[in-house]
């Protein structure tokens, strides 16, 4: 079986960490799996995964009618050409792109999934637009993948399509699977809260400088590392800078070991305004490391009941949960063993096995 993996962009992200994971298990049962992809990066590097990589440089994130034209035509031709089985397209503008041009090239199986989708967001023009785009794909679509049942039931709600296509495929990398849990609150660590994400607004970094500037004025030693890249860079470099917080909070970049950093942290903190299923999240929780998150996506879900939750886009909400946690040895503990146990829990949900049988 021919399978091509198409996304927009191949950064170092959870949607790129996913297909990366996928593509590595159809390779290991033998299918022959390709990638195409708008920019070259770290998921076009990971040669364990993908036989070729196929660069479409009219592929972008951002909406350009012309660039977009260009890559619809270029798409339709390259999949035509290459008589894949199966084209898996994800994210917003590769799976719409990606499905039009492989209904005109007539790929037998096309298949979608949605990494958080934008439907979930509030009512706007763009809402609006990505309604229409994801009415339009589901009905070319053969197999529509959510990361979580979460997803599963936004989907469900929002889509007009046969619910027949739709399957839920949690996905934890083979690395988290076998990760123990390792975390110890040292006292070297212990005012250390630790962040992963790239520098976009969905991941609510702007939210979570505010409520560090508060927290600082309790607890002199806290300090914040950010381990992540984007175009909120230079916003966030202002924010801290307005904020007195240079002495606090450090931008430090894209990092490949994740878990590594995470275990060095006295708290993980996903401050996110939108999510699917963030795979740093499961690495803080497979680690056993306290979490203080946004009750967003699929966090819930995986989480449990007994990690309290912020309310997005609230900075107060943050330095509540947070000053519980930094108050207390004990309750830090408590939310440690808890993330570890629904860690456990989540597992059995993903079944390498069954991989090679996602199409069918």
């Amino acid at each position: 079986m021919r399978i091509l993996q198409l996304i927009t962009r191949s950064e170092l992200g959870g949607a790129q960490r996913y297909v990366a994971e996928i593509a590595r298990r159809q390779r290991q049962h033998g299918f022959d799996v390709e990638l195409a992809t708008g920019a070259l990066g770290w998921l076009s590097d990971q040669h364990e995964s993908f036989a070729k990589v196929h660069r479409i440089p009219d592929l972008v994130r951002q909406i350009d009618p012309a660039r977009d034209s260009a890559a619809l035509v270029t798409l339709a031709k390259f999949l035509r050409d290459g008589r894949y089985d199966v084209v898996h397209t994800h994210c917003n503008k590769a799976g719409l792109l990606g499905r039009i041009a492989a209904a005109i090239a007539r790929v037998p199986v096309v298949a979608y999934t949605s990494h958080g989708s934008s439907l979930a967001e509030s009512l706007s023009p763009k809402h609006a637009m990505y309604w229409v785009s994801e009415q339009l794909g589901a009905r070319l679509t053969d197999r529509l993948f959510a990361i979580s049942e979460t997803e599963r039931a936004m989907l469900l709600r929002s889509v007009w399509m046969d619910a027949e296509i739709l399957r839920v495929m949690t996905v934890v990398p083979e690395h988290i699977r076998t990760m123990p849990a390792e975390w110890e609150l040292h006292e070297n660590a212990r005012w250390d809260l630790v962040a992963v994400g790239n520098l976009y607004p969905n991941k609510g970094f702007d939210v979570m400088l505010p409520a560090m500037a508060e927290l600082a004025k309790r607890y002199p030693r806290l300090r914040l590392v950010i381990y992540g890249e984007g175009p909120q860079r230079p916003l966030l470099e202002a924010d801290i800078a307005r904020l007195g917080l240079r002495d606090r909070v450090v931008l430090w970049g894209q990092v490949t070991d994740v878990s590594n950093r995470i275990l060095q942290a006295g708290i993980y903190v996903l401050p996110s305004r939108k999510e699917g299923l963030p795979l740093a999240l499961l690495e803080a929780m497979a680690t056993g490391v306290p979490i203080v998150a946004t009750d967003v996506g699929a966090v819930r879900e995986v989480i449990g009941p007994d990690v309290a939750l912020a309310r997005p886009v609230d900075p107060g909400a943050l330095v509540r949960v947070l000053d519980d946690l930094l108050s207390s040895d004990e309750r830090r503990l408590a939310q440690a063993h808890a993330g570890r146990a629904a860690f456990e829990r989540l597992l059995p949900r993903d079944d390498p096995s069954l991989t090679p049988l996602m199409y069918a």
